[in-house]
């Protein structure tokens, strides 16, 4: 189709994946990029993506997440309809984020169902899972669609939205240190040393404690990274092991089918020796036991006659022909089996090669892979 270079290279390799086996990773992976492309605005590219995730991946928990970012593109492009059927359908498989209910809320609020957009936005707002930007959303949503507010209330919802706003993106740094800046031009109004003394150690007790939670919460946090990290390279190497025992069992069956094939030529040849020079079964190649010889050569070739008479446009002329070029007969000998001349065998064998979709020099090579079923 139309889609960019990166999208096809990853849509190239989610088709080996799905040959040789599918990791859950991969398919996060495919979920972050469908956030990339929907960022560039690539709407078909990134519905084409997601719809692969949910079509082969066995994860439920990634195909709930998946629909939740359907919901969301959906939402962007103002198709609110289908952002709420998305949601619906993550929740359906078990995915109650408040997300998916902020975007309900948000969907139902540009539709004008006003009723279902509060009952989704108080969801969230009363929600402990829910992020600070999700429930200041929410209070968006509430203040534009709830006409029974008053002025006060209407006051406390916009206020409680500016401090989510403040909380959620201020520094802790800049806090402390626009805390620490209007502390000291409080102490600049002192007069006396004890009362800055005092505020000194007011500011110590209060960034002292701060400072080593801080300072647990980021070793806390790595290790868990550095124990998940070890967790994701063990099962790594398994899966790298696990893909060379495959491998190595793949070509185990391709050496033993190739030594399969080899005896079968050599058998089959060896047959066609025999038969070039039995007198027996040269009596069965006239004209008028042309049956009894098709019922043997199927019974020494695998059926080869009745797989002929499957191709389109062959006739018992044709069939004869195969059957002695298959037995290594010369021209003299086919001419003399065809009645015809020598000179105008070629062009039989022309002919009959073409309708077997192939050429006259390749031709006992086409018939002898019809005998071992590779075509």
């Amino acid at each position: 189709g139309d889609f960019p270079l990166s999208y096809d290279m990853f849509s190239r390799s989610a088709d080996c994946f799905l040959r040789n086996g599918d990791t859950i990773a991969y398919y996060f992976l495919l979920n972050d990029m469908a956030f990339e492309l929907a960022e560039q605005g690539k709407e078909k590219e990134t519905l084409a993506l997601l719809d692969s995730i949910i079509r082969h991946c066995e994860e439920e928990g990634l195909i709930a997440k998946t629909w939740e970012t359907k919901a969301e593109l959906y939402y962007q492009i103002a198709k609110y309809e289908s952002a709420i059927y998305c949601v619906n359908h993550s929740k359906s498989l078990g995915n109650n984020q408040p997300t998916g209910t902020l975007i309900k809320a948000q969907a139902f609020s540009y539709l004008g169902e006003n009723d279902s957009a509060l009952v989704y936005a108080n969801w969230v707002l009363n929600n402990v899972f829910a992020s600070s930007q999700n429930k200041f959303n929410a209070l968006y949503v509430i203040t534009h669609n709830d006409s029974s507010l008053c002025a006060e209330k209407m006051r406390d919802l916009t206020s409680q939205r500016e401090d989510i706003r403040y909380y959620e993106y201020e520094p802790i740094r800049e806090k402390l240190v626009q805390a620490d800046l209007l502390l000291q031009q409080d102490l600049k109004k002192q007069t006396t040393y004890k009362k800055t003394g005092f505020y000194v150690f007011v500011v110590l007790i209060i960034l002292i404690p701060l400072i080593v939670y801080i300072i647990y919460r980021i070793k806390q946090n790595r290790m868990v990274f550095l124990k998940d990290k070890e967790m994701a390279l063990q099962e790594l190497k398994e899966h790298e092991e696990a893909l060379v025992v495959q491998q190595q069992q793949a070509l185990q069956q391709q050496a033993e089918f190739s030594l399969e094939k080899e005896k079968l030529c050599c058998e089959i040849e060896n047959r066609c020796k025999l038969l070039h020079n039995s007198e027996d079964f040269k009596n069965q190649l006239y004209w008028r036991q042309y049956n009894n010889m098709c019922q043997f050569i199927d019974g020494q070739f695998y059926m080869f006659t009745s797989k002929l008479k499957q191709v389109w446009n062959i006739k018992e002329r044709d069939v004869r022909l195969c059957v002695l070029v298959l037995l290594n007969f010369s021209y003299t000998e086919i001419a003399k089996w065809m009645y015809v001349e020598e000179g105008s065998v070629g062009k039989l064998k022309e002919r009959t090669a073409k309708k077997l979709q192939t050429n006259r020099k390749d031709m006992r090579q086409t018939l002898l892979k019809i005998v071992i079923g590779e075509d």
